[in-house]
């Protein structure tokens, strides 16, 4: 398989995080590289296509994409299938994403 590659990796500190990568690197070197980083739990891996959809698993981590993981990454770009759009989350350090209506004005 061919294209970029992700995992998404949870924290006690930071919740899940879709990690995005290119097809070069394997899956188990980036889930190792980032638990490094204090991000010790990989939850699922795969493939990102041409339409911003996870799909398929990762061999060397035995993991699979899960639906909710393309949710994840449309709203980690701000991609609006379904009105996802990203609020700053002061608390977390991070974004966070919200469910709500965009308002035409901003």
């Amino acid at each position: 398989m061919t294209g970029t590659k992700y995992i998404v990796v949870s924290s006690d500190f930071s919740g899940e995080q879709l990690i995005m990568f290119p097809s070069v690197i394997k899956h188990d070197k980036m889930a190792k590289a980032m638990k490094r980083l204090r991000y010790p739990n990989v939850i699922s891996a795969g493939f990102i296509d041409e339409f911003m959809q996870c799909y398929g698993e990762s061999t060397s981590l035995r993991l699979k994409s899960r639906d909710i993981d393309t949710i994840l990454l449309k709203s980690m770009l701000s991609i609006d299938d379904k009105k996802i759009i990203m609020e700053d989350d002061i608390r977390m350090g991070g974004y966070i994403p919200v469910h709500k209506e965009r308002n035409p004005f901003e």
